[in-house]
């Protein structure tokens, strides 16, 4: 890395660098400073290590830090969520499955919150999925919603947030929006793997059509049905959607129809999720009519139909974009 300072982007996810190694590099990093982003995921960087970056974070001027999958828990994660406070160069944090608890989460949505003495204005994207039960492995969904939607109603800064596996259910949404749909600046919500259903779906429809910056929306594994798809069809046209996945539901034909049938009258969503549900012939034959009149394009859409003995079926089409894709299809 010395003699190649031309490197701005350094990736070292999914090897075995100890809290040593992650020492020697962050070390590096306040040497030199060409690294504007650094990926660390999945590694085995412990509370030492990240004691010594905190340490000294203040004047690390990486722009994208990404620690998830790394166990230094809850006391760690307090200091990284410290160090927000002292940073104002960090714009992406990943600290997704890091084993902290509602006891540390608690410090992160305080510090986003402008209604605060003291907080961070700068972070644009924050991981936080995957958060650890705790004891009795039970983790408090509904206090973190609303500690979640306090913090969307006094913060302008974020521009995505990904909350996957929290165990949200359609309550803890409804809590939640009740602070967020004060929120007019967030462009990306994450909220795939949870337990949400068709009321909290009408929750989030209801922020839709108030919310015009809201552009991309992931409730992937969740347990929607038909009446949530039909809810969030009727929204479709009054929001500023460019991506929408819904795929692994519990939604048949009649609410993907709804949603295919919604996209003929608005300007068409860029990104369309869908595969993982129960699709049949009349969905394959409406995606096969959208794909020809380009209503829809492949290469956007996770399903392909196909044709066998005069029926129609859906295959999956694998598409996979990075979470950056997304930021950025946000962003224009």
């Amino acid at each position: 890395l010395r003699k190649n300072q031309d490197i701005v982007s350094l990736n070292l996810a999914y090897n075995e660098i100890t809290c040593i190694g992650f020492q020697n590099l962050i070390t590096h990093l306040l040497v030199y400073k060409n690294i504007n982003k650094l990926n660390v995921r999945n590694n085995n960087i412990m509370e030492e290590g990240i004691d010594y970056m905190c340490k000294r974070g203040q004047d690390l001027q990486i722009k994208s830090l990404q620690l998830s999958g790394n166990k230094f828990g809850v006391e760690s994660s307090k200091k990284i969520a410290l160090l927000l406070l002292k940073n104002s160069h960090l714009e992406y944090l990943d600290i997704a499955e890091v084993d902290q608890t509602i006891s540390s989460l608690i410090y992160f949505t305080t510090i986003m919150r402008l209604d605060q003495s003291v907080y961070n204005e700068t972070l644009k994207v924050l991981d936080i999925s995957r958060p650890n039960p705790g004891c009795m492995y039970f983790f408090n969904a509904e206090q973190f919603a609303d500690l979640v939607g306090h913090m969307l109603r006094y913060n302008t800064c974020l521009f995505a947030l990904h909350l996957q596996k929290c165990g949200f259910s359609c309550h803890d949404i409804e809590r939640m929006m009740l602070g967020a749909q004060y929120n007019n600046t967030l462009h990306f919500l994450d909220l795939g793997c949870n337990n949400v259903g068709d009321h909290g779906m009408h929750c989030l429809t209801n922020w839709l059509t108030k919310s015009k910056a809201l552009h991309c929306l992931n409730l992937s594994k969740n347990i929607i049905t038909d009446r949530g798809a039909r809810m969030m069809s009727y929204t479709i046209p009054y929001s500023k959607l460019k991506f929408l996945d819904i795929s692994f539901n519990r939604i048949t034909d009649h609410g993907i129809v709804s949603i295919l049938n919604s996209l003929k009258k608005t300007p068409p969503i860029k990104i369309l999720k869908i595969f993982g549900n129960t699709l049949g012939s009349t969905t394959a034959k409406i995606v096969q009519r959208m794909l020809f009149s380009k209503v829809l394009r492949q290469m956007n859409l996770d399903v392909k139909p196909y044709k066998v003995g005069g029926k129609w079926y859906c295959a999956q089409y694998p598409i996979d974009f990075s979470k950056e894709y997304f930021h950025n299809l946000c962003k224009f």
